[in-house]
């Protein structure tokens, strides 16, 4: 989501409001669900490698992945 333009500090909320949570599809999607994207981008290391790709995007580099 930085790499989208998105503050990656508000990500986590979002995901958690967003899906006021229900996760019981999980098997079906191809991406993890909101409340362990927000999990994960509470990590320190998680969110500082966030933080750099969300300020490089507001600076006008690209991106081309995040992991």
């Amino acid at each position: 989501m930085a790499s989208a333009g998105y503050d990656p500090q508000v990500v986590p909320s979002v995901y958690e409001n967003r899906l006021g949570g229900g996760d019981s599809f999980e098997f079906l999607s191809t991406h993890p669900p909101g409340k362990k994207r927000a999990k994960l981008l509470e990590e320190p290391k998680t969110m500082k490698l966030a933080k750099q790709v969300y300020e490089d995007v507001k600076a006008g580099y690209q991106i081309t992945s995040f992991v």
